[in-house]
């Protein structure tokens, strides 16, 4: 089964959203409005504003504001991989159990690595001419005609 480390949606109008990005805790899913900056994960079942909370392996995200369906809202898992998932001491047993665990952080990490470029980890100037497919913007595409 492939491994899906982040989805595009809209938001309902109401606080909360479904969502199926896999993640290994809670605190791995992040989430953008807009392209803007993410939200903060709080532990709060009642978030505040530029807040957002996911229950205990759940698959719902509360927001502590109301989004609309003109809101794009880009949810990601972007997995820890800086500290050990599990340690093994010496003399101690392997048990398939942590190995699964460290399993599915690889997955998750090379998953994440692969994933495309989006909008906001674009640095200003890394977007030049030669970078642009012959064709590849028509005035139609740039806001109020001006190129």
């Amino acid at each position: 089964m492939a491994t899906k480390t982040e989805e595009f949606t809209t938001g309902n109008g109401t606080t909360t959203l479904a969502f199926t990005t896999q993640y290994i805790n809670e605190t791995d899913i992040k989430v953008r409005i807009d392209g803007g900056n993410p939200l903060t994960f709080t532990n709060s079942t009642s978030p505040n504003t530029g807040e957002y909370h996911i229950p205990n392996n759940g698959n719902q995200i509360t927001f502590g504001d109301t989004y609309t369906n003109s809101n794009v809202i880009h949810i990601y898992s972007e997995t820890n991989v800086g500290t050990p998932t599990v340690t093994f001491q010496p003399g101690s047993s392997i048990k398939a159990a942590d190995l699964n665990k460290i399993e599915t952080l690889a997955r998750h990490g090379i998953k994440e690595s692969r994933n495309e470029i989006v909008t906001h980890h674009l640095r200003d100037g890394l977007v030049t001419s030669p970078k642009i497919a012959a064709l590849g913007i028509a005035r139609t595409n740039i806001a109020n005609d001006a190129i």
